[in-house]
């Protein structure tokens, strides 16, 4: 999947650079790393992923970039994560383009614990995540750029705890048991993540 990416990038670099240059648009893929990735309190170490993203430039008022993405792979335990992100950009007109910014996900998990015993827990389905990142963008061609990014990513999540099970009986003589459950939300580091990829310009 990712040569075939890869090559759709390079296959679209031939139309785009008759682009004007005022066009602020790109089209990017970046593999990134997260040497220890926390998702609550378990750690990943090595886990890696893939963004699609979209941007837009506008430089009339203040040289700014926002833009779209989505992120597959993480570990097993994430499906995927999309959101927006927001950026200053300096230098936008020479080869060395850097960004300083964030961004905004919606983080969505395929694995959660649900653990039925005093002092277990049920984790939610889904985090939010702030990620504060620096961007440097290497004109390689005039349509194409290598992406070079630093970032360090923040989670909340809430999760629930068991604090007691209760034993009732019911009218017809049977056992029921029901959990008391105390939520709470957790703000947390996730780790830093690296990433390297390609944009094409438009």
């Amino acid at each position: 999947m990712i040569k075939y990416l890869i090559f759709t990038l390079f296959l679209f670099c031939p139309l785009v650079s008759q682009a004007q240059e005022t066009s602020r648009a790109g089209l990017g893929f970046i593999h990134n790393y997260f040497p220890d990735l926390r998702l609550n309190e378990d750690h990943f170490k090595g886990a890696s992923s893939y963004t699609i993203k979209i941007n837009h430039y506008e430089g009339d008022f203040l040289p700014v970039e926002y833009g779209a993405h989505m992120t597959f792979g993480y570990h097993q335990t994430i499906s995927f994560s999309y959101g927006l992100s927001f950026a200053i950009v300096m230098f936008p007109s020479k080869p060395l383009v850097l960004k300083a910014g964030a961004s905004l996900d919606k983080v969505k998990m395929k694995e959660t614990r649900s653990e039925f015993f005093i002092g277990g827990r049920f984790e939610d389905d889904s985090h939010e995540s702030l990620k504060p990142f620096l961007e440097l963008d290497i004109k390689l061609v005039k349509s194409l750029s290598l992406i070079f990014q630093a970032s360090y990513r923040f989670f909340r999540s809430e999760t629930e705890y068991v604090t007691d099970i209760v034993t009732k009986t019911t009218e017809s003589g049977s056992l029921d048991e029901y959990l008391i459950l105390d939520e709470k939300q957790s703000y947390y580091g996730a780790g830093f993540n690296y990433g390297f990829g390609l944009q094409v310009n438009f």
